[in-house]
């Protein structure tokens, strides 16, 4: 099993699962199923008699003995408590969906199948696109169903083949893409059933959370409970976030329009109101930062907006804190108004007597942002990109000055700026401070903290060191300003020698390096930065000298950074604690790095505007409007090895594709603590679905994501 998904799941070891105290099961869902209408169910209207559900076979040779019995039962348990809802065109139906395969989000695969499927209509739920042959498979266009129309889903499973925390890692693939096609879910629930038992799996940003087994036989009213419970028609009791609310045409079964309830400048609450045009951003996976961006307009002022929700643990100052000290900031996105508490996943959860180690709570808050021309990768002319990235720089400087260190530079956290701005300053736009802190903070604090982003923008010395100190079992310096402006170098990189210019093909050379980069071993990646720092890279003519010899002094300033540090990384006469203080205080002062590379880039500029005059300017191609989005997200499943005209990249094959796919993607990596080991499924279904699921976090592996 990928250990990705593991850390998903959010225990360090699957036998030790994160799991709740006995009778939490028992005490939900009472008002959706009251105990009087439990029992005259039992009594008259069930299979149930003599203690048993009799349908169910007591020692069933295949899974398909039991998936049979079990539908009827939970189709009739929806039939006698009938969910209703007072708002219309709200239902819920049990479907039998074990031969129905789901589409994957981002994923080529035929898909996965849950064996029962709550279908549901209502504000929060939409038919998938049944026009979009990457959106549904065959079989799910007959049942008309997805992972953005269910409430739920229920596995089953033959008792004597029960392995659940093995199990879960299938249910798991399923919840972790209703997820991505439900925006506002605040967590998934979802029950494994056997002829004996079932256990609920809950799912929220802390990662997983597994009930007791509870038996069936003996204790129906919290089966029972536990169906009806999943089934509701409050979507509030499902675990959707209604502040959130969703507009769907009654004909086609989609969302027509979405608004948000957030606050407004002054406090107030208000309803923007949602941009159709484009889905929202879902950040794939489940436990983490779980960050959503919806488009909005503000409904008096008309102006477009950015509403960001994201989850942190509950030690972090919220991003607001950031973003409001560097308000002044040009290069800073403007935040307009925010809420730093949304909720909280304790509050989703039995309180533990003793919470599992791995179990972190996490706060979700929601900003909303003044909007940004695009992503950086969708720049119309070198000067527009060069004056983006140095105005980013200028902004994390001044950032600096004031205490804040940004932490997770990357090629999604930069946005090009006003193409027309008052004043320098404008062109570039740093974003997402979800992992910013105030250097104030005590160096041992700072080091505790999770690296975040892909190891293709992080600094040779944080991957250097983490190597280093974990052999000696010690926390590594804390990353300072020097990683962030190494970081910006390979953005610049990435983006020169990836992209020609505008149409141009990709150099496949270059494509493969950054690949290499995202190699699980970070020995690897070092090796290839350490070439990136070190050789002459000769950019294509449609970047020109000014660009080239702005590459050469960046390499030139990284490089004496690295020596620097390395030097005292390698001074073995000193202890590796003596080692580690030296290597804080170099981020600790201010050598004019800043002021070195911003006057390069100003260089870089003036001779640019020179060389514009001196000749034609080149042929602008459109860019991408989608917001943090990867070129390959918008590719159709099969990519020959045409030329794709409308994109900046050329795909030469598929494995080429899914190559540079990784590396517009970027990984987020959670907690270092969270790893857990490899298991292997039993019958044949399950490793269909886990091979599946494993497609997609070995690509997740190789990126990540985000906003």
């Amino acid at each position: 099993m990928k250990q990705i998904l593991f850390d998903e799941l959010g225990g360090g070891d699957m036998n030790n699962m994160p799991s709740a105290d006995p009778g939490w099961e028992s005490t939900l869902y009472f008002e959706q199923a009251p105990e009087s209408k439990i029992r005259e169910f039992l009594n008259e209207k069930s299979c149930y008699s003599r203690g048993r559900w009799n349908d169910l076979p007591k020692s069933p040779g295949l899974e398909s003995q039991v998936q049979g019995p079990m539908f009827k039962i939970i189709a009739s348990i929806l039939e006698e408590f009938k969910p209703e809802s007072s708002t219309p065109g709200v239902s819920r139906k049990a479907v039998d969906t074990h031969t129905t395969f789901f589409k994957h989000d981002n994923v080529n695969h035929n898909g996965t199948s849950p064996d029962i499927s709550i279908k549901a209509t209502g504000p929060s739920f939409e038919l998938p696109d049944m026009r979009s042959p990457r959106s549904v498979t065959p079989s799910q266009t007959k049942l008309k169903v997805g992972w953005s129309n269910v409430t739920a889903v229920f596995e089953i499973k033959r008792e004597s083949a029960l392995s659940p925390k093995d199990n879960l890692k299938q249910v798991a693939g399923y919840c972790r893409q209703i997820f991505i096609h439900q925006p506002n879910r605040l967590f998934v629930r979802a029950l494994l059933i056997t002829e004996e038992t079932v256990y609920l799996v809950h799912f929220d940003r802390s990662g997983v959370y597994l009930s007791q087994p509870i038996n069936i036989h003996k204790d129906p009213y919290t089966f029972v409970r536990l169906v009806v419970g999943l089934s509701s028609c409050d979507e509030h009791v499902l675990g959707l976030d209604t502040s959130v609310s969703w507009t769907v045409d009654r004909r086609t079964g989609r969302k027509v329009s979405g608004k948000v309830r957030a606050q407004d400048s002054d406090g107030s609450l208000i309803e923007y109101e949602i941009c159709m045009a484009m889905p929202p951003f879902v950040r794939a996976t489940i436990r983490g930062r779980g960050t959503v961006c919806y488009r909005a307009i503000h409904p008096k002022e008309r102006t477009e907006v950015i509403i960001k929700d994201s989850w942190r643990t509950d030690t972090r100052f919220p991003e607001s804190t950031f973003l409001k000290a560097g308000k002044d900031i040009d290069g800073v996105v403007k935040i307009l108004a925010y809420e730093d508490n949304c909720g909280e996943t304790r509050f989703y959860r039995h309180e533990d007597k003793h919470p599992h180690p791995s179990f972190h709570n996490r706060i979700k808050s929601r900003i909303v942002m003044s909007h940004c021309t695009g992503p950086l990768d969708t720049f119309t002319t070198r000067f527009q990109l060069i004056a983006a990235l140095r105005d980013a720089i200028q902004a994390h400087h001044e950032l600096w000055l004031l205490g804040i260190l940004h932490r997770d530079i990357s090629i999604r956290n930069i946005l090009l700026g006003d193409p027309n701005p008052e004043h320098v300053g404008q062109r570039g736009i740093l974003i997402d401070f979800d992992m910013a802190i105030w250097m104030s903070r005590t160096a041992e604090s700072v080091s505790k903290d999770p690296r975040s982003g892909a190891q293709r923008w992080q600094s040779i010395a944080t991957l250097r060191n983490r190597i280093a100190f974990a052999k000696k079992k010690l926390d590594p310096p804390a990353a300072d300003h020097l990683d962030d402006l190494e970081s910006f170098f390979y953005v610049l990189c990435f983006l020169v020698l990836i992209f020609e210019g505008i149409g141009p093909d990709a150099i496949e050379d270059y494509e493969e390096m950054f690949v290499s980069m995202d190699l699980k071993n970070p020995d690897a990646a070092l090796g290839k930065k350490g070439d990136m720092i070190k050789h002459h890279y000769e950019l294509s003519a449609w970047w020109g000298k000014p660009c080239e010899r702005l590459v050469a002094t960046f390499q030139e300033l990284i490089r004496e950074i690295d020596d620097m540090k390395s030097k005292i990384l390698n001074t073995y006469s000193m202890s590796w604690e003596e080692r580690r203080e030296d290597l804080s205080k170099i981020g600790q002062k201010d050598d004019g790095h800043h002021e070195r590379i911003i006057a390069a880039f100003d260089q870089a500029l003036e001779d640019i505007k020179r060389d514009d005059l001196l000749k034609k300017p080149a042929q602008v191609t459109e860019g991408r409007a989608n917001l943090k989005r990867s070129l390959a997200e918008s590719l159709p499943a099969e990519v020959s090895n045409a030329k794709r005209k409308a994109r900046n990249v050329r795909w030469t094959t598929n494995s080429k594709r899914q190559a540079l796919e990784t590396m517009l993607e970027e990984v987020e990596e959670e907690d270092d603590e969270e790893e857990e080991e490899d298991e292997e499924e039993e019958d044949e279904k399950d490793e269909n679905d886990e091979d599946e699921v494993e497609e997609e976090e070995a690509e997740e592996e190789e990126e990540k994501r985000d906003v």
